[in-house]
């Protein structure tokens, strides 16, 4: 071996902690954490001011004897008229931006590049319910950092993670399928940019069952592979 290609090799070992084509082609990290909290007090909550969901009949879809039951007022809260039985339905959402490029080291040291790819392989959540009644299932979607509801056509649903019981605290992974990954991707390949996570939940209650009272804490994470 010469002593140009001796020394070439030398440098190239005593450095291969940069020259790792690997680790340079491809990268890996953890979603920096995001934090929700469902709060019945919160005025964006709406829930009765009532313990209970009234039981009094009802018609079709005319919420006019729900509406008209003592301590409801359905300008503040949305109760509706199924099945002949008065309804609390609702739909609870909370948006959060992230901004990757900002928050992951491995990102921020990438300069000008930009990702070809991102694999969205896992979600990690720990949801602390201290509310008296069961969380229902939380809806994860990914939407411009202008958006802040699902109902918008630009807004994509990553996952849906499971219902928590009351008095509860759960830590659990959820394996994103492929259209989860794809509606990721699609928002943090540009990793540059800003976008929301919005949680979701469907507050569906019928007459007799308990108003919601308490606290629901959901932290969110979640491992992902990309390539630059």
């Amino acid at each position: 071996m010469s002593v140009l290609a001796s020394l070439c090799t030398a440098v190239l070992s005593a450095s291969c902690g940069l020259i790792d084509l690997d680790s340079f082609n491809g990268v890996n990290f953890d979603l920096p954490p995001q934090s929700f909290v469902v709060d019945s007090d919160s005025p964006d909550f709406k829930k009765p001011s009532v313990g209970v969901i009234p039981t009094v009949p009802c018609t079709g879809t005319d919420a006019t004897a729900c509406c008209a039951f003592p301590g409801i007022d359905c300008a503040k809260t949305p109760l509706t008229c199924k099945q002949n039985k008065c309804a609390f339905d609702y739909t609870f959402e909370q948006a959060q931006t992230i901004d990757l490029a900002a928050n992951v080291p491995a990102l921020k040291q990438a300069g000008g590049a930009t990702l070809s790819a991102v694999n969205l392989k896992s979600l990690q959540y720990d949801v602390n319910n201290t509310m008296n009644t069961n969380l229902p299932p939380v809806e994860i979607w990914v939407a411009p950092a202008s958006v802040k509801t699902k109902s918008n056509a630009a807004a994509r649903k990553v996952t849906t993670l499971p219902a928590q019981a009351a008095m509860a605290r759960a830590m659990q992974t959820v394996v994103v399928d492929a259209a989860g990954q794809a509606a990721f991707s699609a928002f943090a390949r540009n990793h540059k940019t800003p976008f929301n996570i919005i949680t979701v939940i469907d507050m569906g209650l019928s007459g007799g069952q308990i108003v919601p009272q308490g606290k629901a804490n959901i932290t969110i994470t979640g491992r992902i592979e990309a390539k630059f």
